[in-house]
């Protein structure tokens, strides 16, 4: 008799969460993608204004990232050009905006462009609210909107606290595939606008929390300007910690090798932004596991490597 395959759920957005995607839908896994629908800027901004919808990019973005198709897959990433109303916008958020208006409903558009993409798994919206990603800066002044925080750039005001604009409710195939995993992979993605957005839709970190999977964190390679400046790999811990409302340790977190401190690459600048420092000691606390590994590709190492970063959570996930 067969084994079962491994529940494994990844909680993100932005371009993090399709790099272990296209990884990890090469593995033997049930494999579910929960992706945040705050973004407000570029396409999916001007979408979101003119039709009063949640955000489809990072949705997109995942759908592609587990085709089987790799020729549609990049039909349905063609972004528009020219002076025309459709300057900028891809042809996959288009086309969930037609399903959606279609059919009435994100979690149906979303089911329906992923059939015709022939993807493996599921990508599910975390919810189907129209809610903005809010930022209270440690100087008090506030930002409102994902575009708003995540392109302010550097900055030496710091992050105090991260919310929603309105409450939104958490999709419920969201917290069932939560509560069933056995794996949950959160990251990796910007810190505060692709994984903790998800967690503050109601619903997903009391999923988080009664769920008896293994939690891994895949820590980001490089800090974000006017987000995680200054973070360290304990810092990433702490938030996501704080904001999942879970109270004992995380059971892994994935980190680069170049990020050893006896590394000749440690604190070298990828991209124009610092490597993340991987502080051991404070760390200990919050993980169980500390998992260096390469992860990061050769020709840009300040992103992750789809098949390196899946092979190292698959690690995890059966560890």
């Amino acid at each position: 008799m067969p084994e079962s395959r491994p529940k494994v759920v990844v909680i993100g957005g932005g371009t993090g969460c399709p790099a272990v995607l296209r990884g990890l839908k090469h593995h033997s896994v049930d494999l579910t993608a929960i992706v945040t629908t705050m973004d407000s800027g570029g396409s999916s901004g001007r979408l979101r204004q003119e039709f009063n919808v949640p955000a489809v990019g990072d949705l997109h973005r995942a759908l592609v990232a587990l085709s089987d198709d790799d020729a549609l897959g990049e039909l349905f990433g063609y972004r528009f050009q020219g002076e025309s109303s459709i300057d900028g916008h891809t042809l996959g958020n288009l086309t969930l905006l037609a399903l959606m208006l279609e059919h009435g409903g994100l979690d149906e558009a979303v089911e329906r462009l992923g059939k015709l993409l022939g993807v493996s798994g599921r990508v599910l919206p975390v919810t189907s609210d129209c809610v903005n990603l809010c930022a209270l800066l440690k100087d008090g002044r506030t930002l409102v909107g994902e575009a708003s925080i995540d392109l302010r750039g550097h900055s030496p005001v710091g992050v105090e606290r991260i919310y929603l604009s309105d409450p939104a409710k958490a999709n419920e195939k969201a917290v069932t595939a939560l509560l069933e995993a056995d794996a949950i992979v959160l990251g990796p993605g910007d810190l505060y606008t692709s994984v903790i957005s998800n967690l503050l839709v109601d619903g997903i970190a009391g999923a988080i929390q009664a769920s008896d999977a293994k939690r891994i964190f895949v820590g980001n390679l490089v800090t974000k300007p006017g987000e995680t400046e200054g973070y360290k790999l304990s810092d990433f811990l702490n938030e996501v910690l704080r904001y999942s409302g879970l109270t004992d340790w995380l059971d892994a977190a994935i980190v680069d090798s170049g990020h050893d401190s006896g590394n000749p690459r440690a604190g070298e600048l990828l991209a124009g932004n610092p490597l993340v420092e991987t502080d051991d000691d404070a760390c200990q606390e919050l993980t169980g596991q500390i998992m260096r590994r390469d992860v990061a590709m050769a020709e840009s190492p300040w992103l992750h490597d789809p098949a390196l970063a899946a092979t190292a959570i698959m690690e995890a996930v059966n560890g």
